[in-house]
C-alpha cells in the first residue's frame, strides 16, 4: 500500500446528499451529528428527501498527489431482468490531495470528483489526463504495479456482485410501461463506487440516466444495441464488453 498514504481516522465524518441532486450539487461533508441535525432543521417543510451516509475516511488514493477518486461502471438491465455489466469504466479524480482536516470539509475540490466541479479547480487536468479521467485498463496497470492487484482479479467481482444485489433488491419496485408484445424494454444504469485503502469496493450511488465518457460512447452504444436489441430480434449477438452476472 505504498501509494496510499495513511489518513488519520478520528470521529465519524458524514456526507449529506439531496435525493434530487446531480453533478455534486448541494452535497455537504460534516463532522458531527449536531451539524447534520442543524442542516435538516433548517430545511423548509416539504423539502425533498436527503441521504446521510458515513463518509469513507480511508479511501484508496491515486498518485501523483494522493487524490480521491470514484469509479463509474455502467450496467444494462434487459427485458428478462438479466443484469449485464460493462467491462469498461472510468475513474473520475479529484485535483488536490485528500485530507480530513476540518478546514477542508467545505472544499469540493478535495471531496467531490464530479467533472463539473473539478473543472473549476486550478489543478484540473494537471495529472492523469486533460479531463481528470483514468480508464479502467490504465487503472488495472496501476494496481498491478503499486498494489499487487488488478481490476478483474479483485475489484470487478465486487462491483458486479453489488450491482446484481442492488438491482435484485429493487426489482419489485421497478415500474415498467405496460407495452404489448412484441415490445420489450431495457434500462441502462450508472453505478458509482469508491475503493478504500483495503481494496474493498463501496457503492456510492446509482444513476438512472447516466452520462458516459465521450471516448467510450460509440463502443458502449454498439454493445447496448447488440445485447438489448439484436439479441431480442433474433439477430446474431456479436462479442461485446458486457458481462452477464449470474
Amino acid at each position: 500500500m505504498a501509494y496510499s498514504p495513511v489518513v488519520d481516522v478520528g470521529a465519524a465524518v458524514w456526507i449529506l446528499k439531496p435525493s434530487d441532486g446531480g453533478k455534486g450539487s448541494g452535497i455537504k461533508v460534516v463532522d458531527s451529528l449536531e451539524k447534520i441535525d442543524a442542516h435538516f432543521d433548517a430545511l423548509e417543510d416539504g423539502s425533498i428527501a436527503w441521504v446521510a451516509s458515513e463518509y469513507i475516511q480511508a479511501p484508496l488514493l491515486l498518485q501523483p498527489g494522493a487524490r480521491k477518486f470514484d469509479v463509474r461502471i455502467w450496467a444494462l438491465l434487459d427485458a428478462q431482468y438479466n443484469v449485464h455489466v460493462w467491462r469498461n469504466g472510468v475513474l473520475r479524480t479529484c485535483s488536490v490531495p485528500f485530507t480530513l482536516d476540518p478546514a477542508s470539509l467545505d472544499d469540493p475540490f478535495v471531496h467531490l470528483s464530479n467533472h463539473c466541479i473539478q473543472t473549476q479547480a486550478e489543478a484540473y487536468g494537471r495529472h492523469e489526463s486533460a479531463t481528470n479521467e483514468v480508464w479502467l485498463e490504465d487503472f488495472d496497470a496501476y494496481l498491478k504495479e503499486h498494489h499487487a492487484s488488478s481490476v478483474e482479479g479483485h475489484l470487478a467481482p465486487q462491483w458486479r456482485a453489488i450491482i446484481k444485489e442492488t438491482l435484485g433488491a429493487a426489482r419489485e419496485f421497478m415500474e415498467v410501461d405496460p407495452f404489448e408484445p412484441p415490445y420489450n424494454c431495457f434500462q441502462v444504469f450508472g453505478f458509482d463506487f469508491m475503493v478504500d485503502a483495503d481494496l474493498k469496493v463501496w457503492l456510492v450511488e446509482v444513476n438512472s440516466s447516466p452520462a458516459i465518457a465521450e471516448a467510450l460512447a460509440d463502443d458502449f452504444a454498439k454493445d447496448v444495441v447488440s445485447v438489448a436489441v439484436d439479441a431480442y430480434l433474433g439477430d446474431e449477438c456479436g462479442e461485446t464488453a458486457f458481462v452477464r452476472v449470474e
